[in-house]
């Protein structure tokens, strides 16, 4: 990649990728244990979570 023809930009190209997918990973992440922990605590998620089919007795 860094002897190509393309080199430094296609380098910083895929880091640009690679950290903008890593940045997304860890928002998810932590939304995930956020719901995780109100549901554990037996509070009433928020609307903006789904629903989760079993856990309220709906199915």
């Amino acid at each position: 990649m860094l002897t190509g023809s393309a080199g430094w930009p296609l380098l910083i190209a895929l880091a640009s990728v690679v950290v903008l997918m890593t940045l997304l990973a860890g928002r998810y992440y932590l939304n995930y244990e956020e719901q995780a922990r109100t549901l554990e605590q037996g509070e009433a998620p928020p609307r903006s979570f789904p629903r989760w089919p079993g856990r309220t007795g709906e199915r």
